[in-house]
């Protein structure tokens, strides 16, 4: 990728101008979210969603989106209140499994009616 030059003549990336990051959509917000997970992950900082944001660029709103949606993954946050949102969703979905009752199965099987179709066959 080329970069146009800067005032002193060399070439540098927006972030290395320190220009804000332009996203075209949300594929993108996620790709970059995860891209800085990953290399504060890989430095061995573990970040809460404030401080994401910040690094990021990106509204802590947005970011609560994609923890909801499930696209973005909670293991290497920091953060209590993302802990907290895990813990209520795992609550939600062992109430879910657990209020499904399986409905009642007879134990008598139902009759089964055979029809070949051949021998049955009436010209008319």
């Amino acid at each position: 990728m080329f970069f146009p030059k800067d005032e002193k003549g060399s070439t540098a990336c927006p972030k290395c101008r320190n220009e804000p990051i332009e996203f075209s959509g949300p594929k993108d917000k996620l790709r970059h979210l995860k891209n800085v997970l990953r290399d504060n992950a890989a430095k061995g900082n573990m970040l809460t969603i404030p401080q994401l944001s910040e690094i990021s660029q990106i509204d802590d709103t947005v970011i609560w989106e994609f923890i909801n949606s499930g696209q973005l993954d909670v293991a290497s946050f920091s953060d209590p209140d993302v802990r907290d949102f895990v813990v209520k969703r795992r609550r939600e979905k062992l109430k879910e499994a657990q209020s499904r009752v399986a409905q009642p199965v007879s134990s008598e099987p139902e009759p089964t009616k055979k029809h070949s179709g051949f021998h049955k066959r009436v010209d008319g």
